[in-house]
């Protein structure tokens, strides 16, 4: 259940990609290093960013493989959506690279903002994502049929399912 808006961003970052971050600024912090390796925590940050996009991808093609229907040839939204809101929790989480940037009050304003936009786009595309199933409606169902399913564009078409991250 997603409570406030720091779930909606962890429920929709890559559980993988989350514990390797977390993981690898906790080791940053226990360092003790202060501002210490800026490119460092930037490079982590964007390999988690990275990783968290392309983890849809993963799941998207082992369930499409496994589908008789017609799919996509990626799940765009799903890694656009991951990507933001890996992104935004990157940054706002304890010891992240924007510490390095901002102090105080402006530290505690930009992260408000970005968890506030981020939970925000990802809750606009929830709408999109829910109905993925209905964009490959089963035969015989009130939506449609088997023949109208099968003459639609490639591209346009998601898998049977949607695309679920590792853990959840």
């Amino acid at each position: 259940m997603v409570s406030n808006s720091t779930d909606v961003l962890v429920a929709a970052v890559p559980s993988e990609a989350l514990a390797a971050y977390t993981a690898v600024i906790g080791v940053v912090l226990a360092s003790d290093i202060g501002s210490g390796y800026g490119p460092f925590r930037w490079s982590a940050f964007g390999a988690f960013v990275v990783l968290a996009v392309l983890a849809p991808v993963v799941f998207f093609r082992k369930r499409a493989s496994e589908s008789d229907k017609k799919t996509r040839h990626a799940p765009y939204p799903e890694c656009v959506t991951a990507g933001v809101a890996a992104a935004a929790w990157g940054l706002v989480m304890p010891g992240s690279p924007l510490a390095m940037i901002f102090k105080g009050n402006a530290l505690v304003f930009a992260t408000t903002a970005i968890l506030v936009g981020g939970a925000t786009v990802v809750g606009l595309a929830t709408q999109p994502l829910r109905t993925a199933n209905g964009k490959n409606p089963a035969p015989g169902t009130a939506d449609g049929d088997e023949d109208r399913a099968a003459d639609q564009d490639p591209d346009l078409d998601l898998a049977a399912e949607p695309v679920a991250v590792a853990g959840r």
